[in-house]
Protein backbone atom coordinates (compact mmCIF):
# COMPACT_ATOMS: atom_id res chain seq x y z
CA UNK A 1 0.00 0.00 0.00
CA UNK A 2 1.81 3.72 -1.07
CA UNK A 3 1.22 6.14 1.46
CA UNK A 4 0.27 9.68 0.90
CA UNK A 5 3.06 12.74 0.68
CA UNK A 6 3.29 14.61 3.40
CA UNK A 7 1.16 17.47 2.27
CA UNK A 8 -1.76 15.32 1.62
CA UNK A 9 -2.23 13.90 5.18
CA UNK A 10 -5.34 15.39 6.82
CA UNK A 11 -4.45 18.05 9.38
CA UNK A 12 -5.61 15.99 11.84
CA UNK A 13 -3.50 12.83 11.62
CA UNK A 14 -0.68 15.87 11.58
CA UNK A 15 -1.33 17.49 14.28
CA UNK A 16 -1.53 13.90 16.17
CA UNK A 17 2.05 13.95 15.44
CA UNK A 18 2.70 17.62 16.87
CA UNK A 19 0.71 16.44 20.06
CA UNK A 20 2.58 13.00 20.58
CA UNK A 21 6.06 14.23 20.07
CA UNK A 22 4.95 17.39 22.80
CA UNK A 23 4.02 14.41 25.03
CA UNK A 24 0.16 15.86 24.86
CA UNK A 25 -1.01 12.23 25.08
CA UNK A 26 -4.49 13.17 25.18
CA UNK A 27 -4.88 16.20 23.29
CA UNK A 28 -3.74 12.93 20.28
CA UNK A 29 -7.00 10.81 20.79
CA UNK A 30 -9.18 14.28 20.89
CA UNK A 31 -7.53 15.67 17.40
CA UNK A 32 -7.70 12.12 15.76
CA UNK A 33 -11.33 10.49 17.07
CA UNK A 34 -13.12 12.46 14.34
CA UNK A 35 -10.60 11.63 11.83
CA UNK A 36 -11.01 7.81 12.90
CA UNK A 37 -15.14 8.65 12.69
CA UNK A 38 -14.83 9.49 9.20
CA UNK A 39 -12.04 7.52 7.87
CA UNK A 40 -12.85 4.46 5.74
CA UNK A 41 -13.62 1.40 6.91
CA UNK A 42 -9.74 0.07 6.00
CA UNK A 43 -7.88 2.80 8.16
CA UNK A 44 -10.18 2.86 11.06
CA UNK A 45 -8.09 0.15 12.95
CA UNK A 46 -5.05 1.74 12.14
CA UNK A 47 -6.29 5.31 13.67
CA UNK A 48 -7.69 3.55 16.60
CA UNK A 49 -4.62 1.71 17.41
CA UNK A 50 -2.65 5.34 16.86
CA UNK A 51 -5.59 6.60 19.43
CA UNK A 52 -5.04 3.68 21.85
CA UNK A 53 -1.05 4.09 21.79
CA UNK A 54 -1.10 7.82 22.76
CA UNK A 55 -4.08 7.30 25.31
CA UNK A 56 -1.77 4.54 26.98
CA UNK A 57 0.91 7.13 27.85
CA UNK A 58 -1.61 9.20 28.86
CA UNK A 59 -3.10 6.38 31.59
CA UNK A 60 0.76 5.82 32.15
CA UNK A 61 1.54 9.67 33.34
CA UNK A 62 -1.97 9.00 35.43
CA UNK A 63 -0.35 6.26 37.10
CA UNK A 64 -3.52 3.94 36.27
CA UNK A 65 -1.67 0.75 35.25
CA UNK A 66 -4.67 -1.31 34.27
CA UNK A 67 -5.78 1.16 31.58
CA UNK A 68 -2.49 1.46 30.44
CA UNK A 69 -2.07 -2.05 30.26
CA UNK A 70 -5.25 -2.50 28.62
CA UNK A 71 -4.85 0.11 25.92
CA UNK A 72 -0.80 -1.17 24.91
CA UNK A 73 -2.52 -4.36 24.22
CA UNK A 74 -5.35 -3.09 22.16
CA UNK A 75 -3.13 -0.96 20.17
CA UNK A 76 -1.17 -3.80 19.08
CA UNK A 77 -3.88 -5.60 18.07
CA UNK A 78 -5.62 -3.06 16.03
CA UNK A 79 -1.87 -2.09 14.49
CA UNK A 80 -1.00 -5.61 13.53
CA UNK A 81 -2.47 -5.94 10.10
CA UNK A 82 -0.77 -2.95 8.79
CA UNK A 83 2.38 -2.99 7.00
CA UNK A 84 5.92 -1.82 8.61
CA UNK A 85 5.64 1.48 7.01
CA UNK A 86 1.74 3.20 6.88
CA UNK A 87 0.60 6.40 5.77
CA UNK A 88 3.87 7.61 6.02
CA UNK A 89 4.54 6.24 9.52
CA UNK A 90 7.02 3.65 10.55
CA UNK A 91 5.24 0.88 12.58
CA UNK A 92 8.14 -0.60 13.48
CA UNK A 93 9.09 2.10 16.13
CA UNK A 94 5.45 2.11 17.45
CA UNK A 95 5.35 -1.57 17.79
CA UNK A 96 9.17 -1.46 19.50
CA UNK A 97 7.57 0.84 21.83
CA UNK A 98 4.57 -1.61 22.49
CA UNK A 99 6.82 -3.89 23.36
CA UNK A 100 9.04 -2.25 25.37
CA UNK A 101 6.29 -1.00 27.63
CA UNK A 102 4.35 -3.98 27.47
CA UNK A 103 7.61 -6.21 28.69
CA UNK A 104 7.98 -3.70 31.62
CA UNK A 105 4.58 -3.99 32.97
CA UNK A 106 4.83 -7.57 32.41
CA UNK A 107 7.74 -7.86 34.95
CA UNK A 108 6.16 -5.55 37.58
CA UNK A 109 4.90 -6.45 40.74
CA UNK A 110 1.37 -6.37 41.57
CA UNK A 111 1.24 -2.87 43.29
CA UNK A 112 3.99 -1.50 41.18
CA UNK A 113 3.95 1.74 39.03
CA UNK A 114 5.47 2.22 36.39
CA UNK A 115 7.66 5.28 36.16
CA UNK A 116 6.94 6.82 33.31
CA UNK A 117 10.26 7.82 31.34
CA UNK A 118 9.92 9.96 28.45
CA UNK A 119 13.16 8.35 27.21
CA UNK A 120 11.73 5.22 26.53
CA UNK A 121 8.41 6.95 24.34
CA UNK A 122 9.22 7.36 20.83
CA UNK A 123 9.18 10.48 18.93
CA UNK A 124 6.52 10.09 16.41
CA UNK A 125 7.66 11.11 12.26
CA UNK A 126 6.52 10.90 9.26
CA UNK A 127 8.64 9.73 6.31
CA UNK A 128 9.08 11.48 3.32
CA UNK A 129 9.54 8.89 1.00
Amino acid sequence: MTSPKPDTYDDRYLEYFAFFNRREFWQCHEVLEDLWHDCASGERYFYQGLIQFAAAFHLLWRRNMRGFERLLSLASLHLEPYPALHHGLDLGVVRQSIDYWSQRALHRSPLEILKFEDEYIPRLELSTD
